[in-house]
C-alpha cells in the first residue's frame, strides 16, 4: 500500500484515505480543512516518564559534550583561547535546545515507521538549506517552535536519512528556495521582553554595574541589595556545579543521530557566535570582571550581548546566584533547563 506522508502544514488536498501525515502539528492553523484529525492515530515519541527521564538526562549528557566540541570550533574560528566554562555559558542554551528539538523528532520519526512497515510512503521534502539565520538563540527557539518552514526542514533532514528504502522521497528542484513555500498563519514577530529602564540605566550610571540584577518581586530594593553586595568582602572564588561527563555514560544514540544534530548544528548557529560574534565580543571586552564578586540574576538571557559579558564574568572568578522563578521546584521529577541554567552555579535562592 502507498500512501502520501505529509509533514508539514496540511492544505485542501489533504484525505485520509489517500494521505497520512508525521505528527498532529500537522493541522495546526489547519483545523477546519479535516474536522475530525483528532481521531487519526498519531505516536507518541516517548510513551512512559522513565522513558522520558532517561532522555532527558541522555540530552544534558549529549549537550554539555557538544558545547566542549562546539567551543574548540570556535577558539579556532575567532582565533580565540577561550575556556570550556565561558563557552559552556555562551552555548548551552543553543546547543540543548537543539539536542532536545532534534532528538525529540527523531525518536518519533523512527517510532512512526517501526509502526508503519505495512505501507510504503511517498513524502515531498523541504530544500536542504535552513530557512534564515538567527541572531541569537531566543530567536531560533522562536523560529523552531512557530515557523513551518523551519520544522518542515528539520523532519526533511531526518527523513534523508533514516527513511526506508521503499519509501519516494521527493527533492526541490535545485533552483527552488524558501520564497516558493507559503503557509497560513505565518509566526507574529518576536517580541523580547528583556528591556532596560531609565530608571534602571540612571542607576547603573550612578552607581555601576549592579550587583543583584534579577529577583522576581524585587524593585527599587534591587539598588540597596546591589549596594550591600558591592561593599562587603568578596571572599573566595567559590565553586560550581556543572554537569560531570562521565565516558561510562550509556549513550545509546545511533549515528545517524549525530549526523542530523550536526547538520542541524551547522546551519543554524546564531550570527552573534558566528559572523557577529567579533563584533558582540569587542563589546563585552569593556565589562570589569571582579574576582569574588556576587552577582543575582536571570543567566539565560535574551540579549546576546550580555550573555557574552556574563561569560566573561564567570570565567574571570565572578559567583553567580540563581533564583527561583517559578513552580515545580523540589517536586518535578527532571527538569533539565533548571538543571543546566540555574542549578550549576555557586549558589540557588528559592523559597
Amino acid at each position: 500500500m502507498n500512501k502520501r506522508l505529509i509533514i508539514t502544514q496540511i492544505d485542501k488536498s489533504f484525505s485520509p484515505e489517500t494521505d497520512e501525515v508525521i505528527g498532529p502539528w500537522c493541522f495546526i492553523g489547519a483545523e477546519d480543512i479535516y474536522r475530525n484529525w483528532e481521531h487519526l492515530p498519531f505516536v507518541d515519541a516517548l510513551d512512559n516518564i522513565e522513558e522520558m527521564k532517561r532522555i532527558d538526562l541522555l540530552s544534558r549528557h549529549v549537550a554539555n559534550k557538544k558545547t566542549l566540541e562546539w567551543g574548540n570550533k570556535l577558539n579556532i574560528k575567532h582565533n580565540i583561547e577561550h575556556s570550556p566554562v565561558y563557552w559552556r555559558f555562551v552555548l548551552m542554551a543553543w546547543v540543548l535546545f537543539s539536542v532536545q528539538v532534534v532528538l525529540l523528532r527523531y525518536l518519533h520519526i523512527k517510532k512512526f515507521i517501526s509502526k508503519r512497515q505495512s505501507t510504503d510512503f511517498t513524502v515531498n521534502l523541504a530544500p536542504s538549506k535552513a530557512p534564515s539565520r538567527v541572531g541569537g538563540f531566543i530567536e531560533l527557539q522562536y523560529k523552531q517552535r512557530r515557523d513551518y518552514r523551519f520544522d518542515f526542514w528539520l523532519t526533511s533532514i531526518i527523513l534523508r536519512l533514516v527513511a526506508p528504502s521503499s519509501w519516494t522521497l521527493v527533492e526541490e528542484k535545485p533552483n527552488m528556495d524558501w520564497t516558493h513555500f507559503k503557509y497560513q498563519n505565518e509566526p507574529e514577530n518576536l517580541i523580547m521582553l528583556e528591556r532596560e529602564s531609565g530608571i534602571g540605566k540612571l542607576v547603573r550610571r550612578v552607581l555601576g554595574r549592579p550587583s543583584f540584577v534579577w529577583v522576581p518581586g524585587t524593585r527599587i530594593s534591587k539598588v540597596f541589595f546591589s549596594i550591600f553586595l558591592n561593599i562587603i568582602p568578596k571572599g573566595g572564588l567559590g565553586k560550581t556545579q556543572n554537569f560531570l561527563l562521565s565516558d561510562s555514560f550509556e549513550d545509546s544514540l545511533s549515528h545517524k543521530f549525530y549526523e542530523v544534530l550536526e547538520e542541524y548544528l551547522l546551519k543554524t548557529i546564531p550570527l552573534s557566535y558566528d559572523e557577529d560574534y567579533d563584533t558582540l565580543y569587542q563589546k563585552s571586552k569593556n565589562l570589569k570582571v571582579s574576582p569574588g564578586r556576587i552577582l543575582v540574576d536571570n543567566f539565560m538571557p535574551s540579549s546576546e550581548e550580555k550573555r557574552l559579558k556574563y561569560a566573561r564574568a564567570l570565567d574571570g572568578g565572578e559567583k553567580f546566584i540563581s533564583v527561583q522563578h517559578g513552580s515545580g521546584y523540589g517536586t518535578t521529577l527532571f527538569d533539565c533547563w533548571s538543571a543546566e541554567f540555574e542549578y550549576p552555579f555557586h549558589a540557588f535562592f528559592t523559597w
